[in-house]
């Protein structure tokens, strides 16, 4: 498995802001417009978590990032506050990692968690 691109788990800043942002995560969780783990598909990983701000607010669709390989949606929710508060609807992606699954099954969760959003 190529490493070259991890994050170095033995940086203290790294943990202290992976830290940071599943804290600060987990307290938004608790905001009366969260609706989260909601499913787009059949997979246990194929789920979403979405604050909304109105039914026909813009929305940025944010996809974790991990290499493919690592992470979740849950320590991705903290930017909700920021741009709830300017109208703007925040939703975080969870998708299949690899290598237990492959990139075109990641790439395949993105494109139906975007068409579930639009539809």
């Amino acid at each position: 498995m190529n490493t070259a691109y991890d994050l170095d788990d033995s940086a203290p800043a790294t943990l202290a802001l992976q830290e940071c942002y599943a804290r600060r995560s987990n307290e938004v969780s608790t905001m009366p417009n969260a609706r989260l783990d909601i499913s787009y598909g059949a997979h246990p990983r194929q789920r979403l978590d979405i604050f909304c701000v109105g039914r026909d607010a813009p929305a940025i669709v944010f996809f974790h990032g991990g290499y493919w390989r690592m992470g979740s949606k849950d320590s991705r929710r903290f930017p909700a506050p920021a741009w709830n508060r300017r109208g703007v609807a925040w939703v975080a992606v969870n998708y299949r990692l690899l290598p237990a699954n492959t990139l075109a099954d990641a790439v395949s969760d993105a494109r139906a968690a975007v068409r579930w959003l639009a539809g």
